[in-house]
């Protein structure tokens, strides 16, 4: 399917798999618009950085040969990206539901931070244990991630709404 049929949507829409779920409407506009990152919030912009150095981490770990430095790199990237989304959300005054969204971005920071420590551990020796418990923290950090991410779409989706009614 094209992702730029533009015959059936007003707007390039994204179609195929996202999430291991397939596309909820394959003939209409699959998961919705895609959108320039650079049309985006800095905080949508700050925890999609997040998401994919998380992901990356993941895929690092995952790899036959273990890149455990670069996961660490990615990891360090996510937090990064963490910190200055907690600036934004801090700055937006007009953010809703920040209780929630700072509660998932401090979920995320610990989880990348205990992945942190979980690697340092393997440097000095491997155990599958330790490879298990450092995929379940990236993946619950990605989680925590996606919840952050969730929160702030719906909240500039209001936001958007507000001022085409005004």
């Amino acid at each position: 399917m094209d992702p730029f049929n533009e015959s059936i949507c007003s707007e390039a829409s994204f179609h195929g798999n996202l999430f291991n779920k397939r596309d909820p409407q394959p003939k209409k506009c699959g998961w919705g618009t895609i959108e320039q990152s650079s049309k985006l919030s800095k905080g949508i912009q700050n925890i999609s950085l997040a998401i994919t150095a998380g992901v990356l981490a993941l895929k690092n770990i995952k790899l036959q040969e273990r890149d455990l430095d670069r996961a660490l790199t990615d990891i360090n990237s996510s937090l990064d990206s963490l910190d200055d989304l907690r600036v934004n959300v801090f700055l937006d005054k007009k953010l809703k539901n920040k209780p929630t969204i700072k509660n998932n971005i401090n979920c995320s920071t610990r989880r990348d931070r205990a992945a942190i420590d979980i690697i340092e551990s393997l440097k000095k020796k491997v155990t599958t244990n330790d490879l298990r418990a450092l995929s379940k923290a990236l993946k619950d950090g990605v989680r925590c991630k996606r919840r952050v991410i969730t929160v702030l779409f719906r909240s500039e989706k209001k936001k958007s709404k507000n001022k085409k009614t005004n």
